[in-house]
């Protein structure tokens, strides 16, 4: 049996609306849950022979081992809120000696195939710690860099990995749509609550969905992504994961969303034509009846009317996908496609 020990330092970015005093607090609120979770998190990593539990801290404090990084980070831009530090030991075994033109490598050497691979999923799933503190507070934090160490080394390949860079940008915009707008609601709700959820989920644990609820997650986790914000990304990943929940037939499918969505969420407030005007804005966009602007102007007369048709359509689709699957941690489902959890569809008085 062998151990490694894995680390890292997440640099989280604040919300795009720096004077949203609801968001900056959101923000500070979920990044302290998230250190009261340390020693509570198990993070199921592939090939261990454990369950590692995460240990998570204040990188700011002193006394810690990022401390002085943190620091220099922090003199250095002011576009980081929070600082925090992440770190589990994981067990493996059985392994394999691999012949390589260099030699055999040992199963105990650090160049072994189970020591690699650990540590990329390690970094894969730090995206996760994120994605629930984004679904227990929608809009609160991003990351703007991070340091992965393994066994007190830098792994440099898995720090500058693209993927750990994540915007809260459409779900800070999103919370501010529907607090001028009231529906759907959108919860606050406990940390680990979210997270011991979510670790039941395929997707979560081995990366690929196989089933509805996960691929509504995944198509979450591409909301992440950073894009300009007049690009319709983030409406076409929220419309898919709407799908994924809420359709289960070919025909119809706006209707199906329209009716399930209602019952499931709530009719008060709901403005049915405010969901038909999103979809005809995606489906405009989609089969190419749409005009919008070129990538490198955002001045023209007519940009104005587009932005903020777009901003609209896409701020109502993030609301439904992360209020549904809010609404499915609360009740503790695994999805709306089981039996005991289906949408009773009855006649609109």
């Amino acid at each position: 049996m062998y151990k490694t020990q894995l680390s890292a330092l997440i640099l989280l970015s604040q919300p795009l609306q720096t004077d949203n005093e609801f968001l900056q607090n959101a923000a500070r609120d979920v990044f302290q849950e998230i250190i009261a979770s340390s020693e509570k998190m198990p993070y199921p990593i592939e090939d261990a022979a454990n369950t590692p539990v995460l240990q998570i801290w204040d990188a700011s404090l002193p006394g810690n081992e990022y401390y002085n990084l943190t620091q220099r980070f922090l003199r250095e831009s002011k576009q980081f809120l929070l600082t925090m530090g992440v770190s589990a030991i994981v067990e493996y075994d059985d392994i394999i000696p691999i012949d390589t033109f260099l030699g055999k490598l040992e199963p105990s050497s650090k160049a072994s195939f189970k020591y690699k691979t650990i540590g990329i999923d390690f970094a894969a799933k730090l995206s996760n710690i994120i994605l629930a503190a984004n679904l227990a507070r929608p809009g609160s934090l991003g990351v703007s860099q991070v340091l992965i160490l393994q066994d007190g080394e830098a792994v440099r390949e898995l720090s500058e990995a693209s993927s750990h860079k994540m915007s809260a940008y459409g779900l800070a915009s999103m919370q501010e749509y529907v607090q001028n707008n009231g529906w759907p609601e959108i919860f606050t709700i406990q940390f680990l609550d979210v997270w011991n959820w979510l670790i039941k989920r395929q997707i979560i644990v081995q990366g690929f969905s196989d089933n509805s609820a996960d691929r509504a997650l995944t198509a979450i986790s591409y909301l992440f992504e950073y894009h300009r914000g007049f690009t319709p990304i983030y409406l076409f990943w929220a419309v898919l994961g709407i799908e994924a929940l809420y359709v289960r037939d070919k025909e119809n499918i706006q209707k199906q969303v329209l009716e399930k969505s209602r019952v499931f969420l709530g009719e008060k407030r709901l403005n049915k034509k405010k969901v038909k005007t999103m979809y005809e804005f995606r489906s405009l966009f989609i089969h190419g009846k749409m005009n919008f602007p070129h990538r490198a102007y955002d001045y023209s007369p007519e940009f104005l009317k587009y932005f903020n048709g777009l901003n609209e359509s896409r701020d109502l689709a993030i609301a439904i996908l992360i209020a549904t699957i809010q609404s499915l941690i609360i009740r503790g489902w695994k999805g709306l496609d089981y039996p005991e959890q289906e949408i009773i569809i009855t006649d609109e008085p």
